[in-house]
């Protein structure tokens, strides 16, 4: 009984079933995936989040001429400092859930 093999036709069959299967996969998640897009702009939620954020950057970048006997017009490599500032306009006073609830009710996102 080891050594029975499918025919043929039974092999093919099997394949045209998982790959049928494989595609009805592809569709339902590609209708979901659509669906969920087409219902949350997402675009527009990012901006909205964006919206109550400031970002501040400050670079200082310096050039400083190599010191010792070699010295010459060439420089050495630049000391870099840089800082970033993330600043959110959201109200201190309101809980993540008074603010989820704000969120999922329609109300402008807060970061």
């Amino acid at each position: 009984m080891a050594d029975l093999k499918l025919p043929k036709e039974i092999a093919s069959y099997l394949l045209l079933q998982i790959d049928e299967t494989k595609n009805g996969l592809y569709r339902v998640v590609a209708k979901e995936i659509r669906g969920f897009l087409q219902q949350n702009n997402l675009g527009e939620e990012i901006a909205k989040a964006l919206g109550h954020l400031s970002v501040e950057i400050k670079t200082e970048i310096r050039f400083v001429p190599i010191d010792g006997p070699a010295r010459s017009s060439k420089l050495g490599p630049p000391e870099v400092r840089s800082s970033v500032q993330v600043i959110s306009r959201r109200d201190p006073t309101r809980t993540r859930a008074e603010e989820a609830i704000r969120i999922a009710s329609g109300g402008p996102l807060a970061c």
